[in-house]
């Protein structure tokens, strides 16, 4: 049990140094671009580690590629839209649309359309948001729209202010308000609509 500590702690202090996220072109607006600071400690007990949020505003010239460091991006649109290139095929995104990405596989988002481009990138990894992935993406890759909910936004908002004070506490509310994102979206996916109903059963229970 011991080395296997060493090794989770040692495992997430190589990480933290793959967080940042490597683009082409040149931003408007930085509104947003931070690694994770984290107890090695409490960190390797955590189902879900960010290890970087970057939030960027581009009028044009926006490219990513994928860079092969074993993790998730979740990337959500504000504004504007994206080519996604993938081995099997090109997609499109728009605004209020999520993607969620391996590392691992390789991919490239473009910039398209006239529209200024507003992107958050939240790099991530562990057993959480690998289960979420395989949940979300295991049929194949498609973006997932939220459809304008404003749920999306007020839990991308706390999970921004969560990062920006760094603490055991706060890490913990990182991974619920992550959690929360992931289940909406696949309650979105799947198409299932909640209720107002006294107990928050959804409609389908």
């Amino acid at each position: 049990m011991f080395s296997q500590n060493i090794y989770l702690k040692t495992r997430l202090e190589q990480d933290r140094n793959k967080g940042a996220v490597i683009y082409d072109g040149t931003p408007d607006e930085i509104m947003l671009e931070s690694v994770t600071s984290f107890d090695p400690d409490f960190a390797q007990y955590m189902p879900c580690q960010i290890l970087s949020l970057s939030h960027y505003r581009f009028s044009n010239g926006f490219c990513m590629q994928t860079q092969n460091v074993g993790m998730y991006d979740l990337i959500y649109l504000y504004s504007g839209a994206l080519t996604v290139q993938l081995p099997l095929g090109e997609y499109s995104a728009r605004a209020c649309d999520f993607l969620m990405l391996n590392t691992d596989i390789r991919y490239t988002l473009r910039q398209c359309g006239n529209e200024k481009l507003d992107i958050l990138i939240i790099r991530n990894y562990g057993f959480s948001c690998s289960s979420y992935y395989h949940l979300l993406m295991g049929k194949g890759f498609h973006p997932l729209s939220t459809h304008n909910d404003t749920v999306f936004e007020t839990l991308l908002d706390r999970l921004i202010f969560y990062f920006s004070y760094p603490s055991n506490a706060n890490n913990m509310l990182i991974v619920d308000a992550m959690n929360r994102i992931y289940t909406q979206l696949y309650i979105h996916d799947a198409g299932l609509q909640p209720s107002d109903n006294k107990y928050c059963h959804p409609e389908w229970f």
